[in-house]
């Protein structure tokens, strides 16, 4: 029988899915059998609906051992993560679980669902009715303030409790979460008037573990002015909790308008400080998911500090808080194939579980470039990096003939990109996204290559904050906060607040290579990534075992400035067809010693040069063809 992996790192639990299975009695081997049947359902599913027919006995053996811990619903201390990779056919295992489960079960089967996008649950709820011939499934909507009334919003509250599954987005969980309203989904009620507990929460793609936010004396004026209009009664008298709120939030504008604070960290304004449950609850049914991540915000600005700084004279404070799921409400399995390595999952309060055999991506090839970062400050202060960026996204492009590039960079440079790029998205050769872009969808399966302008760095007072209120909170350790440059780039002096910076970019490089669903591809797969970081290469690379690796030197140059070979290749481009020139005239021209420029010639960069530009060597002359 297969094993599920120990995965133990960062304080993640192990967990071996086998030890539920015991089959000691008839009861437990019916699970058994049931899981079986469920796990040939899903390869069916996936043959003839998603047209994915390499499935293998152990994947077969993995999604069972999935299905058999669903039908034992037995309670859990911590979510699990299933780790299993993309492209595995995690969304359609809990689609093919929840239709024939509540086909069969709706005596006594209920769930909770979790799905990134509004598309995604209303298709899965009609998956599930037009399967089952009766409504079995609702879907929680979120508040639209020009469509809906409160009313309505709230009612739908209340109707979920008629049925066996209820579905939400990520986002909604996440608001349920923050108003400490999630044990309104624990039970449904049958038509004969009966209370069952809906014990499963089973979420599709990671849900958003930590929250980051950044307050300036304005947002805290908003903020109150928010709190303001919830707190009077209906005689306009304002409740007990204004002026306790208010007193909180005054130091910690004080603070942030003074000159005399400094750089760096912000200490706690009241430890342990916890927003009023009236002020929770007001907030909550006057105000949508923005204004209550604020709320979550302010409560942890005031009782943990945060990471203060000045942009143009404006006093700002970082945070970043947990969200409190409260999992134990239910048996929670997380949906996650990069769950073994994000480092938002880097305590004790997850099992992790993966395959022993991950899919094989023997078909993939990263190719390196370790010379430039490309980041976000590099690409700002350039206009002729930009360009070279371009003209080197144009040539790989045109490379890869017959095959569909994916261009992924941030967000401030997909328009840009768009319009350079226009005739080959025209054409159906490239696509542009931006990092983090498109999560939990299958949009970009069409792609057979990427290449990733850049890498998502959330920026310093992220990493320190994020790091902090994920690993330091848990084991009651201020985390340092400084960092230096080096070769590598910026550079956390806590090693755990690095460690952290660099799964986390990791993580990001593997999701969006995995959007590709390269495993599934017959082809050849190339992924075309800029980084100078070694370790989180190396992390990249434990995803991707059979992958090849290989270094990519670009001939143009992307950022910083021009050396010796950026000139010569300059030199090349700008000769004439026919123009025939001496090695001598050439270094001389460019003001470089015969020694280097000999030197420069050894190079695979120069020798790449030479055939681009037509450019062939006699003797001791340089002829342009």
């Amino acid at each position: 029988m297969t094993t599920f992996n120990k995965v133990l790192q960062d304080g993640r639990q192990p967990m071996e899915l086998d030890a539920l299975i015991e089959l000691d009695n008839d009861s437990l081997r019916g699970i058994y059998a049931e899981a079986s049947l469920l796990a040939r359902h899903w390869r069916k599913d996936l043959t003839t609906n998603h047209n994915v027919h390499n499935i293998t006995d152990d994947e077969e053996q993995f999604a069972t051992m999935t299905f058999n811990a669903w039908l034992r619903d037995m309670k859990m201390d911590r979510p699990v993560i299933i780790g299993a990779p993309p492209a595995f056919g995690k969304s359609a295992m809990l689609a093919t679980f929840l239709r024939i489960m509540c086909a069969q079960y709706p005596d006594n089967f209920g769930a909770v669902v979790v799905k990134e996008r509004v598309a995604e649950i209303e298709a899965l709820r009609n998956q599930i009715n037009d399967y089952c011939g009766a409504p079995r499934a609702f879907t929680i909507k979120s508040f639209d303030a020009e469509q809906d009334n409160r009313l309505d919003y709230e009612e739908q509250f209340h109707k979920q409790k008629n049925y066996n599954v209820v579905l939400m987005t990520t986002k909604q969980l996440e608001r349920q979460a923050m108003r400490d309203s999630l044990s309104n989904f624990t039970e449904f009620i049958m038509e004969d008037g009966r209370s069952l507990r809906r014990s499963l929460l089973l979420i599709d793609e990671k849900p958003s573990l930590v929250l980051s936010h950044t307050l300036s004396a304005r947002n805290l004026n908003d903020f109150m002015s928010d709190v303001l209009e919830v707190s009077r009664d209906r005689k306009g008298k304002l409740k007990s909790y204004y002026n306790r709120v208010r007193q909180l939030v005054d130091e910690l504008r004080a603070l942030l308008e003074s000159p005399e604070t400094e750089v760096g960290e912000l200490s706690a304004i009241e430890p342990r400080f916890t927003v009023p449950v009236r002020l929770v609850r007001d907030f909550a049914e006057a105000y949508g998911h923005d204004r209550m991540t604020t709320l979550r915000a302010v409560e942890r600005v005031i009782n943990a500090g945060g990471e203060y700084n000045a942009f143009q004279s404006v006093g700002v404070v970082t945070s970043t808080h947990v969200i409190h799921y409260k999992y134990t409400l239910f048996n929670t399995y997380i949906l996650d194939g990069t769950g073994a390595t994000d480092p938002d999952y880097m305590s004790s309060d997850f099992h992790i579980v993966q395959p022993d055999a991950l899919l094989d991506y023997s078909n993939v090839t990263f190719r390196v470039c370790d010379s430039y970062n490309l980041s976000r400050t590099a690409l700002r202060q350039s206009p002729q990096s930009v360009e070279a960026v371009v003209e080197m996204t144009r040539e790989i492009i045109a490379n890869h003939v017959g095959q569909k590039t994916l261009v992924v960079s941030y967000a401030e440079n997909t328009e840009g990109l768009s319009e350079a790029l226009s005739p080959e998205i025209a054409t159906g050769k490239a696509r542009i996204k931006h990092f983090d872009g498109g999560r939990g969808s299958n949009d970009y399966v069409d792609c057979d290559n990427a290449i990733y302008i850049g890498s998502l760095f959330k920026g310093t007072p992220y990493y320190t904050t994020a790091s902090q209120a994920v690993i330091g909170d848990r084991v009651s350790v201020e985390l340092e906060r400084g960092h230096t440059m080096t070769a590598s780039g910026l550079t956390f002096n806590d090693d755990r607040v690095e460690q952290f910076k660099r799964a986390d970019i990791a993580v990001n490089i593997v999701q969006e290579t995995n959007r590709l669903r390269a495993s599934r591809k017959p082809g050849r797969v190339t992924i075309y990534l800029f980084n100078r970081d070694v370790e989180m290469i190396e992390i990249v690379r434990n995803h991707y075992p059979l992958a090849k690796f290989e270094e990519f030197t670009p001939l143009q140059k992307l950022t910083g400035k021009k050396t010796a070979i950026d000139s010569i290749i300059d030199y090349f481009a700008a000769m004439k067809s026919g123009e025939r020139v001496k090695q001598s005239a050439i270094y001389k021209e460019l003001e470089i010693s015969s020694k280097t420029f000999s030197r420069q010639a050894d190079t695979e960069k120069f020798k790449q040069a030479m055939v681009k530009y037509g450019v062939i060597k006699e003797k001791t002359f340089y002829t342009k063809e």
